[in-house]
C-alpha cells in the first residue's frame, strides 16, 4: 500500500503539476491568477508595469504643464491685442471727434464764405447805382462812394479772415 501511496501521491503531484503549468500567465495582474502574481513579482514584471505606469504619468504632466503655459502664453497675447484694440478704437474715435469738428467748421466756413459772397455782390451794386445816379451831385456822389469803400475794405479784411481760418 505504501507503494500505493506513493504512487498516488506522485500522480497527484503530477497532475497538479500539470494543470498548474496549464494556467497562462499575464503580466497584468487583472488579468492574472495567483500565480501570474507570484511570476510577476518573481520576474520584476510588476516593477516594470509601475515604471511604465509612472513614465506615463510624467509624460502626461510634463504636458500639461506645457498646455497651461501655452494658455498663459496665449491669455497674456489676447490681453495685448485688446488693450491694443482698445487703443485704436480711442484714436478713432478722438479721428472721427476731429473730423466732426472739420466738417462744422468747413461748413461754418462756407455760410460765410456764401455770406460774404452776398456782400461783395451787394456792395458792386451799390457802387454801380452810387456811380450812376445822375440826382447826385457830385459832393454826395463823393461821400457815398467814400463810405462805400470803407465797406469794401472791412469787407476785405473779413475775407482775408475767412481765407485765414
Amino acid at each position: 500500500m505504501t507503494s500505493m501511496t506513493q504512487m498516488t501521491r506522485v500522480g497527484a503531484i503530477l497532475a497538479a503539476s500539470l494543470l498548474l503549468s496549464a494556467c497562462q500567465t499575464d503580466a497584468d495582474p487583472s488579468k492574472g491568477g495567483f500565480l501570474s502574481g507570484v511570476q510577476g513579482i518573481t520576474s520584476g514584471g510588476y516593477e516594470q508595469r509601475l515604471q511604465d505606469k509612472q513614465q506615463s504619468l510624467e509624460n502626461a504632466q510634463d504636458q500639461q504643464v506645457q498646455r497651461q503655459r501655452e494658455v498663459e502664453r496665449l491669455t497674456a497675447q489676447q490681453q495685448a491685442v485688446a488693450r491694443q484694440r482698445t487703443q485704436a478704437e480711442q484714436k478713432l474715435a478722438a479721428l472721427n471727434s476731429d473730423l466732426d469738428k472739420a466738417q462744422a467748421k468747413l461748413s461754418t466756413a462756407r455760410k460765410d464764405t456764401s455770406k460774404l459772397k452776398q456782400q461783395v455782390e451787394s456792395l458792386k451794386k451799390r457802387i454801380a447805382l452810387a456811380e450812376q445816379n445822375p440826382y447826385l451831385d457830385d459832393g454826395e456822389k463823393a461821400r457815398q462812394l467814400e463810405t462805400l469803400r470803407k465797406e469794401k475794405e472791412a469787407l476785405e479784411q473779413e475775407v482775408d479772415l475767412a481765407v485765414k481760418r
